[in-house]
Order: C-alpha cells, then sequence, then structure tokens
C-alpha cells in the first residue's frame, strides 16, 4: 500500500481573506472550529490494521473505501468499500487516531510511524461485514448513512448486473439495514456464533429492506427531522429517466426521497409499505467512480448535495415540491419498474423545488455540516473546504495530503473524518491550535438561512390514476421484479 509520505511542515488552516480597510466586517468570521488556527491530520492505511489488513473473510478491510458512518449504538466507525462491495467495521479508531495527533508535537500530517506507534498503545478491532447477496444489496456500495437508532442504509453505483455475471435489469435502489451484531448471519444463513472482530468464520449481514427506484445511486442521507411514523426517511441521489427512454444515460441523475416506513424485515421480500418521490426538478450530473455526497441539515429544511459532474454544491429545500404525478406506468407514469406492485406503494414525481447553487468546488464528493459550515471534500485536490451557511462563502480550507477523497464524517467530539479511495486510507482532522478569540462564530449564535426563490407550480396531472395493467411473469431482465432473479444460478457463478 502507499505511505502517507514524509510529514508536512507546520501548518494553518487556509483562510480567504475578507477584511476591509485592515478590519474583519462583523458576521465574516475568518476561522472554522473544526479546522482551528492550526490543524493536524493523521491517516491510517489499510496495511497498519488489525490482522495485517485482513478481515476474516480474506479480503482486505479497505479496498477503495469510499464513504464512511459512526454507529450511534456502539461507537464504531463503519467503512463502504467499492471493490469487496462490503463494510468495514473500526471500534476505538478513533482512540487510536486522537493519540497520534497527542503524540505528534506539531501541526499538520501525523506521519506514520506516529501513527503506528499510536495504534500499538490502543486495542483497535475490525471486522468484514459483507451482505450473503453482496453482489445485489451491496452492489459497487457508494454511500452509507446511520440514523440515530443504529439502522444505517446503502447507496450502489450499479445497473444491477450481479457483478458483470448477467444483464443489467435496473432493479436497484438503497438498502437498510440493522448494525446490531444480533441479526448477523453465517454463510448458510445460521445465527453468527463468535466474534469475528478477532477471530473464527465470517459473519454477514442481513438487510431489512430494499428499495429498487434508483439504479446509478451515488449519494444517501438520513433525514433526521422527518416526522414520520417508523422515522425512516432518506434522500438518496440516483438515475434520472426510465432506462427504456431514450434519454437515459448512466451520468443523469436526480434527487430521490425513500420513505421505507415499516421496514420488512429479515427474510422477507414485502415491499409495499414504502414510498418513493422523484423530484425531477433537481438535476445532477454524475461523475462515474466518485460519488457525490447528500447532508441533511437537522436544524433547518437545507439538504445540500455534492454535484460531481457539474463542479457544484446544490443546496435543495427539503420541504418544498408538490405532487404532479404518479411514476407508474400502472397509474398512467412512465416508469415500467417499482419495487411493489400493490396500489397502496406509493411511487410519485414532485415538481416545484426550491433550489439554487450554493458554492463552486472543483470535484465535490463528501459533504457534512456543522451549526455554521458545510464541509466539502475535494476528490481532485484532496482538500476539505469549509463553507459558510447561507452565503456560501469559502471560510478556510485544510490539505489531507493527495487526491482521493472521498466521504466526509463528524466525530461526536467535532472532529472531521474521511476516507481516500485511490491511497485506501481513513483520515482524521481536528485542530492543532483553537482559532483565536473572535475569529471563529460564535458557537450559541443561530445558523445562517439559506434563501430561494418563489417557484410557481402547476396543476398536477392525475387522468393517468386508477388505470390498472396485468403484470406478467418473465426471464430475468430489466422487468423482472423480484430482488435476486439469478437465485442459485448466480451462487454456483460466485
Amino acid at each position: 500500500a502507499p505511505s502517507p509520505g514524509p510529514p508536512t511542515p507546520p501548518v494553518a488552516a487556509a483562510a480567504v481573506d475578507v477584511q476591509v480597510d485592515g478590519q474583519t466586517p462583523a458576521g465574516k468570521h475568518t476561522c472554522v472550529p473544526e479546522f482551528g488556527a492550526k490543524y493536524t491530520v493523521a491517516r491510517i492505511l489499510n496495511d497498519d490494521l488489525p490482522r495485517a489488513g485482513k478481515s476474516s473473510a480474506g479480503f482486505p478491510f479497505l479496498a477503495k473505501p469510499r464513504a464512511l458512518g459512526w454507529n450511534p449504538i456502539t461507537g464504531e466507525l463503519w467503512v463502504v468499500n467499492n471493490n469487496t462491495e462490503s463494510a468495514t467495521v473500526l471500534g476505538n479508531i478513533d482512540v487510536a487516531l486522537k493519540e497520534a495527533a497527542r503524540l505528534h508535537p506539531d501541526s499538520g500530517i501525523v506521519p506514520r510511524s506516529t501513527v503506528q506507534d499510536a495504534l500499538a498503545l490502543t486495542a483497535v478491532t475490525a471486522a468484514g461485514r459483507r451482505d450473503r447477496g453482496w453482489y445485489h444489496y451491496l452492489a459497487r456500495v457508494s454511500a452509507i448513512s446511520f440514523d440515530s437508532r443504529g439502522l444505517f442504509a446503502t447507496c450502489q453505483e450499479s445497473e444491477n448486473d450481479y457483478d458483470l455475471k448477467d444483464k443489467a435489469n435496473f432493479f436497484m435502489g438503497p438498502t437498510l439495514y440493522n448494525a446490531s451484531d444480533a441479526l448477523l448471519k453465517q454463510a448458510d444463513g445460521a445465527a453468527c456464533a463468535g466474534d469475528d472482530r478477532s477471530e473464527g468464520e465470517p459473519c454477514y449481514l442481513s438487510h431489512i429492506d430494499m428499495l429498487h427506484e434508483s439504479p446509478m445511486c451515488v449519494g444517501i442521507t438520513h433525514d433526521p427531522a422527518a416526522r414520520t411514523p417508523y422515522d425512516n426517511v432518506y434522500w438518496a441521489i440516483g438515475a434520472r429517466y426510465e432506462p427504456t427512454q431514450a434519454e437515459y444515460t448512466s451520468t443523469a441523475l436526480t434527487l430521490l426521497r425513500y420513505d421505507f416506513e415499516r421496514p420488512h424485515g429479515v427474510g422477507v421480500l414485502d415491499h409495499s409499505q414504502a414510498n418513493v418521490r422523484r423530484y425531477h426538478d433537481v438535476k445532477i450530473k454524475r461523475r462515474p467512480g466518485v460519488p457525490g455526497h447528500v447532508y441533511a441539515d437537522p436544524e433547518s429544511n437545507a439538504l445540500y448535495i455534492a454535484d460531481t459532474g457539474n463542479g457544484r454544491i446544490l443546496v435543495v429545500d427539503r420541504s418544498s415540491g408538490s405532487f404532479d404525478r404518479s411514476a407508474r406506468l400502472d397509474q398512467g407514469g412512465e416508469f415500467l419498474l417499482w419495487s411493489a406492485a400493490e396500489a397502496r406503494f406509493e411511487y410519485s414525481i414532485y415538481q416545484c423545488v426550491k433550489q439554487r447553487d450554493f458554492a463552486k468546488v472543483a470535484s465535490p464528493s463528501g459533504i457534512v455540516g456543522s451549526r455554521h459550515h458545510i464541509f466539502v471534500s475535494d476528490h481532485d485536490s484532496g482538500d476539505v473546504v469549509a463553507f459558510e451557511k447561507g452565503s456560501g462563502r469559502e471560510v478556510a480550507r485544510v490539505s489531507t495530503g493527495g487526491p482521493g477523497i472521498m466521504g466526509l464524517a463528524v466525530h461526536a467530539d467535532g472532529s472531521l473524518w474521511f476516507v481516500n479511495g485511490l491511497t485506501n486510507e481513513i483520515g482524521r482532522i481536528a485542530p492543532f491550535e483553537a482559532c483565536a478569540a473572535g475569529a471563529a462564530p460564535d458557537p450559541a449564535a443561530a445558523a445562517p438561512a439559506e434563501a430561494f426563490n418563489t417557484v410557481t407550480c402547476l396543476p398536477p396531472n392525475t387522468t393517468g390514476l386508477a388505470r390498472e395493467i396485468a403484470h406478467v411473469n418473465h426471464d430475468c431482465g430489466y422487468q423482472n421484479q423480484s430482488d435476486m432473479c439469478m437465485g442459485e444460478q448466480y451462487a454456483k457463478q460466485a
């Protein structure tokens, strides 16, 4: 694995000069608390993880990692990997990298030798987590998002071709899991008896739901402010057009709202208790291989989207939009495929979404936020950039040491974490020296609000409602409405 290289000289977070006549205008702060006046970056390579970086199943813990998230119940860090279509669960990694920063006497990038010294002092645990049907449920996994209860959803940058072993059928979307060890299974489906964080047979995830309306999904986030009976609302970025339409391309994406409502549970395939909304006014461009993540602000209705292909951050008012028409073919819509045939499965297209460009970033990928700032990873430069909410003004940026940075996550202590898909690293950004008095916003001050223009809505199209079509059984292909159309055929090839 590539080395992080020699330590950098002491560095300060690069701030944008906003002084006027030598004075800093009111409200124009120049320092970000998460970066500080000076910062440290501690990074860990796959080979430095337990068991020389190999899971009990024999695959590397970090294999083009693209996103990460903290399990709020156990405090473990979950990292999703494109190349192994798996998740890695790391315990005490926060303790280890915090210790590495403490051992380093200066700001900048912590040397690998210092990180290794910290690891020797910390009982870091690691486990690989695959679904037994990883080639569908975690196919080219691009994103992960936890809620407050230990449930999480993943997003898959795939058209559902079963790892290139069959024709793509586009029956793809986010997968919902419960991170509890109690749901882990062995390869034969029996309950996982041991703890593969240290040794023994590998344990497998068991999904508790999946919806299938967004192939080529590159970002997902739980909505912490949504008030629904089961609190299972997620926002995702996936394919914009019906795959049989001439306009369809794998790079034309849009915004979707998934409410899993009541998950079907382990071993059940009833997807009817859910609803999906497509927000076609929101136009996103995919950059293959570089996910564009999403962040739902818990204190407002703002939803921030890393539009990687268009080099921008888009902000959307997620409370806006109104019903335009059904997406289902049997109700007059243009989409031939959806998760459940029952009429109670809602699949709709919404219009009149309030949105605007928030900031320009050359190659945005990861995105998270604090009360006053939005943090974005710039994949090509390796920088993490902090923008002021409301204005989109760049306040400061830090260098993580090189290109390839993707997903971001915020730890409970306020530190920023990232993955690098080119170097197979995890990293932690934290202040080395706190912001000077008055240079950062008052933490108790209200967050700046995002302003949106008024949108005029057209009357909804309801002429196609109550139509009926017959669903005919067919072979594996685009219109197959089964989760695993290949069944045992795939298992024999895998």
